[in-house]
């Protein structure tokens, strides 16, 4: 990669310039050489030569791609492109879609009609405080190299975002603001969809499912209704009145595995820890799984392999066997999570070992 950028010369300065050039640009650039000496000695003042040449390099630019308005010219794009969590992980909405379109190559808002757009969006918003709404920003897949299309979907939803700010809205309503760069847009091309913008930023409007009647509603979907729940936005269990058992200490597992992992040597060896300090403790162990782990029959051998594993591991720590009271596999009876995530779902990937104070 060569830059020669903004060379400043006086007619003062003409013999360094002549020898600074002929330093620098020799054959196979003699010719070229000659030009701009020519160019420089013919004219009085000040001139500014400007030679410009980029190779191909790690980013996949080439010549005549420029970077987006104030960014470095080495930035490291992200392996894999942010993306909204899970939409089970929010509270339940039904979701409203807007398109806010722009020119080809372009991250400003041009459109008359943009601008109406947003304006009546605030304005919805404003009427009801329990709105939230995302911004996602889109390219369109020949509007330049990866990173070109990165930063071209992240300009568009920022612009956006500094509207609809601009207009009063509170920041804290915006559940999330992400460039989507190309991708969708390739998707589309294989799937062969109907597109009327290629280019554009998406305003979704996340409006909050009404509440049921009282008595009828379960917030923590934990199959007890409010009005006989003890803990209401916490799952729990129908023994504990709707309440987590606080005398369960979860075992993780891998899903789909029975065998020990790093992190459950960790809550095991602390349980021994508690054994060891308070001689008059016993303990229940439980061996459980979560329902699409598989068909019920492996579910409930993974249960009880889980509960095995973990009654062998306690008697090879020097454990004795009589403070271990029982070992029972309930498959995939007794979940602790509503299975809304993949991070509730492995939870109920697990064995419980269950304190009993005598």
């Amino acid at each position: 990669m060569v830059y020669i950028v903004g060379i400043l010369v006086g007619n003062s300065q003409s013999i360094i310039l002549s020898t600074f050039i002929n330093i620098i640009i020799q054959q196979p650039f003699k010719y070229l050489s000659r030009i701009i000496k020519k160019a420089v000695f013919e004219k009085e003042g000040f001139l500014l030569v400007f030679l410009f040449y980029i190779a191909l390099n790690a980013m996949g630019r080439g010549i005549g791609t420029a970077m987006p308005a104030g960014s470095a010219t080495n930035i490291a794009l992200p392996a894999t492109y942010p993306t909204l969590p899970a939409t089970d992980s929010f509270p339940k909405t039904n979701d409203v879609v807007f398109v806010i379109p722009f020119e080809y190559k372009q991250s400003s808002l041009n459109f008359a009609s943009s601008f109406k757009l947003m304006d009546s969006i605030v304005d919805l918003i404003f009427m009801d405080d329990s709105i939230m709404f995302s911004i996602d920003g889109y390219s369109y897949f020949d509007e330049g190299w990866d990173s070109i299309c990165y930063y071209l979907s992240l300009n568009r939803a920022g612009v956006v975002k500094t509207y609809v700010l601009g207009r009063g809205l509170d920041s804290l309503r915006i559940r999330a603001t992400t460039p989507r760069s190309k991708f969708r847009s390739i998707e589309r091309q294989v799937k062969k969809e109907p597109i009327e913008f290629n280019c554009v930023a998406e305003i979704t409007l996340h409006y909050p499912i009404p509440r049921p009647p009282d008595g009828v509603y379960d917030t923590d979907e934990d199959g007890i209704m409010d009005h006989e729940d003890s803990c209401r936005t916490i799952f729990g269990q129908k023994a504990f009145n709707g309440c987590p058992n606080k005398d369960a200490i979860v075992v993780p597992f891998e899903p789909q595995q029975s065998f020990l992992s790093s992190l459950t040597y960790k809550v095991l060896d602390s349980v021994i820890n508690l054994l060891k300090v308070d001689p008059s403790l016993t303990i229940h162990i439980e061996g459980h799984a979560y329902e699409k782990e598989g068909v019920e029959t492996l579910c409930e051998r993974l249960a009880k392999d889980r509960a095995d594993m973990v009654r062998r591991y306690l008697l090879t720590r020097q454990v004795a066997p009589s403070r271990i009271e029982t070992v029972k596999g309930f498959s995939y009876q007794r979940p602790i999570t509503a299975n809304r995530n993949p991070w509730e779902k492995a939870r109920n990937s697990r064995a419980e070992i269950i304190l009993v104070r005598h």
